[in-house]
């Protein structure tokens, strides 16, 4: 199965992020401390800890439940244990007011399930599922969210994410199903869910052009299906988009249909329509044309320099989406450029190409001492985007290694230490990537 790349970059959301990433299923690693892993939690907040959140929850005044649910995800890992609760809260039978079930909603997929866990997991899954038929938007909407945080291990909320596809009364959620299904549609195994790739390339002729673009984006990271009936569907859905009255979808409806069918579509002349965005007038055309160009990567070589000129423009925007692309072409042209804006005045510019370089495999080893010296800046926000740049490159930083943990060693700042360890560990254990 081939799968467009995806332009958000891995390694950011793997040392920044403060969510709880919910799992399922076997992990060689589950026996360890989940402090050590997952990081320091507090055991009190605003002078209380988790024991009495749990009694706030339970007081008749459902300001004071939705502040407690508000604040249960913070405590970390332990929060796990009131789940039941949470799992509570989602029926309009048991909480009453819409805002706490929503806020619930969201509590519960950020804190996840233990691993053992297997029947508050499915439970919490079923009643999700029922939540996305909520009589209020803003409850559908964050029960859809929560349902996604869960990726594949949410498939049994697939008929109701689908049924929202089709809610007519807010295009809102439409796209929020759009979105999800994009997360939970799709089995590592055996590909994307066919009831799924169904109600999608249906959903391409919605009326609303953000949920049309998010069936696109969906469609992209479910990546092309084993069943060539699907793909035929896709296909002569997607064509009906090229001309879409929104720019957007129509460019994202062309990458697609440059990966589900090269021998039609991948050529000069649809390369050039995408390169010829980078100059449109409306800004948001022009950076998600750069994020095409860039999800296309080496099969857009021949548009690297359209993309190494739009970094240079005047628009900070579209400058950084351009920059932070560059790594996934595959060209010794974009190093070089990489390189370049490494020493750029623009500090969101540095940034940017720090990060990039961690796409460029084997082509970015020339840059390592570059980004090893980056380390040093005075610029906390620098000093993390080189981390995260070394963190891409994986095996090819080896030499960074020593460094990096020195630097955790010794930085007072806690971010920069917890993403200078991490990355270490990372490079250490990368496989040599493949040429």
């Amino acid at each position: 199965m081939r799968r467009l790349r995806s332009f958000a970059f891995a390694f950011i959301a793997l040392f920044l992020s403060t969510a709880l990433v919910s799992s399922q299923g076997k992990d060689k690693d589950k026996d360890k401390d989940p402090k050590k892993e997952m990081g320091s939690f507090p055991t009190e907040i605003a002078g209380k800890d988790i024991k009495t959140y749990d009694k706030e929850m339970r007081s008749t005044d459902p300001a004071v439940r939705q502040a407690a649910v508000r604040t249960l995800p913070y405590f970390g890992p332990p929060a796990r244990k009131y789940t039941t609760v949470l799992i509570y809260f989602l029926s309009a039978t048991n909480e009453p007011d819409a805002s706490v079930r929503a806020d619930a909603a969201t509590a519960l997929g950020s804190i996840g399930f233990d691993e053992k866990d297997a029947k508050g997991f499915q439970e919490g899954m079923t009643a999700l599922g029922k939540m996305i038929l909520d009589e209020q938007r803003p409850v559908r909407l964050h029960a859809i969210s929560a349902l996604a945080n869960f990726g594949p291990y949410a498939k049994s909320g697939i008929t109701s994410l689908t049924a929202a596809l089709r809610d007519t009364s807010s295009w809102e959620v439409r796209k929020a199903a759009a979105e999800a299904l994009g997360r939970v549609g799709l089995d590592p195994m055996a590909g994307p869910d066919a009831a799924v790739m169904k109600a999608l390339t249906a959903s391409l002729a919605d009326k609303s052009s953000p949920v049309r673009l998010a069936v696109i984006l969906a469609l992209k990271d479910l990546g092309k299906s084993p069943r060539p009936a699907e793909v035929t569907a896709e296909i002569k859905a997607l064509e009906a988009c090229i001309a879409d009255s929104d720019k957007i979808v129509g460019i994202w409806a062309r990458t697609l249909l440059m990966f589900l069918d090269e021998k039609t579509y991948l050529n000069e002349k649809t390369l050039t329509v995408l390169s010829k965005h980078l100059d449109d007038t409306d800004l948001r055309v022009r950076i998600q044309a750069a994020y095409a160009l860039g999800n296309l990567g080496a099969k857009a070589r021949s548009k690297v320099q359209d993309v190494i000129a739009a970094t240079k423009d005047k628009e900070p925007n579209f400058a950084v989406a351009a920059i932070s692309m560059l790594g996934h072409f595959d060209e010794p042209a974009a190093a070089t450029a990489l390189g370049k804006l490494l020493k750029d005045e623009e500090l969101a510019h540095r940034c940017a190409a720090a990060r990039a370089i961690g796409s460029l495999g084997v082509l970015g080893k020339p840059l390592v001492p570059e980004l090893i010296e980056t380390l040093n800046d005075k610029e906390n926000d620098l000093v993390v985007s080189a981390i995260a740049g070394l963190a891409g490159l994986g095996e090819t930083a080896n030499a960074a290694v020593p460094v990096l943990k020195k630097l955790a060693a010794d930085t007072k700042d806690e971010t920069v230490k917890a993403a200078a360890e991490q990355a270490a560990k990372y490079i250490a254990d990368a496989k040599p990537p493949k040429k």
